[in-house]
């Protein structure tokens, strides 16, 4: 099965799976941070972070620290593996 037939039956992109690894692996979990690592426009990462918020992939809300930024955290439908059977 290709890649793209995989992400196809998460009904996600490659874009948005950038996001998933920054999440999992990078430094921060602030919304403008993830976009400048991600070279993408607030526009586009609005978009983005939208999209993956309504599919239950990620949860946004408000800094308890800074107020004006955006915390970004996965859920957990996404740390569930695309070979995962469910049981745990």
């Amino acid at each position: 099965m290709t890649k793209d037939r995989r992400l196809a039956e998460f009904d996600i992109t490659h874009a948005q799976v950038a996001i998933f690894m920054k999440l999992l692996y990078g430094k921060s979990n602030a919304a403008s941070d993830l976009a400048r690592e991600l070279a993408t426009d607030t526009g586009a990462w609005t978009r983005s972070f939208d999209r993956l918020e309504d599919k239950g992939f990620i949860e946004c809300a408000r800094s308890t620290v800074d107020r004006p930024m955006i915390d970004v955290a996965l859920t957990e439908k996404e740390h569930r593996r695309p070979d995962d059977s469910g049981n745990r």
